[in-house]
């Protein structure tokens, strides 16, 4: 008789679970489960072992088993589950050995952003960074009202490094930034914001407008949180 799909599997795939939950049982355990990780819209594959709370022992995959739940894998809409499958994830495939039973519960690693924006006077710069930073940042004010313009510094960080630009941008134009401003930049954005450059790190910018006569600070932070995939119910009874 030949095999017909049963909610995706065939009836020999099906046996191949049962037959996986008698061999779990006989290590010792009625659950296990497995990670699988997502990156880049593909699935990675897992090591050669499924793990159980029960205890901690861990269960030696076989081929077999193995080629079934890629299968099932494989069929789930990835798509239709994911806000965005380019964002890392994963999915733990559980197997109640008594119950026969299979389900799958899925995590997405969604990134994000905190916004923080201030402004700097020139009595605040004398006040945090000193007289002679004054004078730079006043100069500087001066020369880019003459010109009717307004000049704009970036920063990015992450992964345990980061920088400030060395130039800034006036009109689309790279300007030499003078050092004591650049200092200024660096004491601003540490003292502000302490890790910038670590983990996920962050970016932004400062601009100078010379008409308020202030330097506004707009400083984004990246955030990545772990969301709970409510909408992925993949259940199993074999």
């Amino acid at each position: 008789m030949s095999d017909t799909n049963t909610n995706g599997l065939t009836p020999t795939e099906l046996k191949t679970l049962k037959y996986f939950t008698l061999y779990c049982q006989s290590n010792g355990v009625d659950s296990v489960y497995r990670m699988y990780y997502l990156e880049d819209c593909d699935v990675d594959t897992p090591d050669d072992e499924w793990y159980s709370e029960d205890t901690n022992r861990n269960i030696e995959s076989y081929d077999r088993i193995d080629l079934v739940i890629d299968k099932i894998i494989e069929n789930i809409d990835l798509s239709e589950n994911f806000d965005d499958c380019y964002n890392r994830g994963s999915l733990r495939v559980n197997i109640d050995c008594k119950g026969r039973t299979l389900s799958i519960e899925g995590w997405e690693v969604v990134f994000g952003s905190e916004n923080y924006l201030s402004e700097y006077d020139l009595d605040e710069i004398e006040q945090a960074y000193g007289e002679e930073t004054r004078k730079s940042v006043e100069e500087l004010f001066n020369k880019l009202q003459e010109m009717g313009e307004e000049a704009t510094v970036a920063f990015s960080g992450g992964g345990d490094d980061g920088y400030i630009e060395d130039q800034m941008v006036i009109n689309d134009t790279d300007h030499p930034l003078p050092k004591i401003i650049e200092d200024m930049l660096y004491d601003m954005l540490n003292g502000n914001h302490p890790g910038w450059e670590n983990n996920e790190g962050a970016q932004g910018s400062w601009t100078f407008r010379p008409d308020q006569k202030i330097v506004e600070f707009d400083f984004n932070y990246n955030t990545e949180d772990e969301v709970y995939l409510d909408n992925l119910n993949y259940l199993l009874d074999f």
